[in-house]
Parts: C-alpha cells; sequence; structure tokens
C-alpha cells in the first residue's frame, strides 16, 4: 500500500467546535453581570424579607418566588412569598405599604420580568483531509489518496434571558439599597433559570452585608 499524500487531519478542530455547541446548547448558565449598591446604608442586615416576582403568568411567578424564598430559608432567615398573602396577582404598592407594617418585613426583595436577547455564535468552518483507497492496475497494488473537504461555518442562534433583581429597605419610609442584572443563556426551563439566579443573587447579599449571615 503506498501512501501518496500525508497532512494532519483537522477534523478533530471541527468536532470540538460541535461539542462545544452542543455543551452550551444544552444546559443553561446564569451569571451576575450589574451590581449596585447604595453605599450609604447602614442598617443592620435584614432577617424578615417579601418576596415578589413581578411575573403575569402564576406559575412562573410562584416558581420565582419559591426559588428566592427558599434559597433565604436556608439561611435560616424569614421570607415569605407574596403569593402566599396575595394569590391572585401581584401586589399593589398600597397592598405592600400594608402588609409591610401588619408582618414587619425589613425587607423587600423584587424580580422584575426579564428581558430577552437573542445573540449570534459564529462556529468556524475547517478543512479536512478525507483518505480514499484506490487499486491501481497498472502497479497491481492500492494506493491511498487524500481529498480535502471544507466544512462551511455555522452561525448558532443564542437565547440570552436578562433577569433585574432590586432590593428594598423598610425603614425611612422605603428605598431601593440594592439592584442587580443576571444573564442567563440558553435558559432551559423557568424553574431551572430561578434556582439558579437566586442561588447567585441571595449569597451575593449575604456578601454584602444586606442580609443576616447564614
Amino acid at each position: 500500500m503506498e501512501l501518496l499524500r500525508r497532512k494532519v487531519n483537522p477534523v478533530v478542530t471541527g468536532m470540538i467546535a460541535m461539542a462545544i455547541s452542543i455543551v452550551w446548547g444544552c444546559h443553561s448558565s446564569s451569571g451576575l453581570v450589574n451590581m449596585w449598591r447604595d453605599k450609604s446604608f447602614e442598617a443592620p442586615p435584614m432577617n424578615n424579607i417579601l418576596v415578589i416576582a413581578v411575573r403575569r403568568d402564576v406559575i412562573n411567578r410562584r416558581l420565582w418566588e419559591d426559588s428566592f424564598a427558599g434559597e433565604l430559608q436556608k439561611r435560616g432567615l424569614a421570607a415569605t412569598p407574596s403569593y402566599s398573602l396575595f394569590p391572585e396577582a401581584v401586589p399593589d404598592t398600597q397592598q405592600v405599604i400594608d402588609v409591610i407594617q401588619n408582618k414587619r418585613f425589613d425587607g423587600v426583595l423584587v424580580t422584575v420580568r426579564p428581558t430577552i436577547d437573542t445573540n449570534i455564535n459564529y462556529t468556524p468552518g475547517y478543512v479536512s483531509s478525507d483518505p480514499v483507497m484506490r487499486y491501481n492496475s497498472w502497479t497491481n497494488r492500492y494506493n491511498t489518496y487524500y481529498y480535502e473537504i471544507y466544512h462551511p461555518g455555522e452561525a448558532i442562534p443564542e437565547k440570552v434571558v436578562r433577569h433585574e433583581i432590586n432590593l428594598w429597605s423598610t425603614g425611612d419610609h422605603g428605598k431601593i439599597i440594592w439592584a442587580a442584572t443576571t444573564e442567563t443563556i440558553d435558559p432551559n426551563s423557568v424553574k431551572d433559570v430561578s434556582r439558579e439566579v437566586s442561588e447567585v443573587i441571595v449569597p451575593e447579599l449575604e456578601h454584602q452585608a444586606l442580609i443576616r449571615p447564614k
């Protein structure tokens, strides 16, 4: 068998690119991208928090409020999802004021409706050298030939969902003391994303000394 031309086969490059796109396509990933804190706020860490998810969809609202309330409760804090007090709809401003006074909440955690964008990721093309074996009747031998084949790149859409989370202090007539934006790539489900975001946000609130440490 005679080898007429040898080349390194770069098909592995294409396989790696495909694997990366598959991994990112199957698993959502949430992270903190923007954050603001009121540096003048010096009150003790919060211990009793009302959680409000501004969502029209009843199920989504409950999933988000449960995720944040559960993550706060894991740290020994008192956390109440607003749907347990206002099951029909998200409470308005006056309802929130009334329940704060009655339940003595020292903080209100609010998540607002998400914004959704689409990014396009480009997977570069690559060239592979594919072997073809042919019989040569003149030499009575098999020869291996390599042909270069170009595989074009691919444009892969990527959904980016951004959530805004605000923390309000109920003291001093109420004011926002902390705000952040999270970014989730290709979310799988509301339940998964709400869990991921709460697991990012609540530890950060603890790090900022805005809630009682665990």
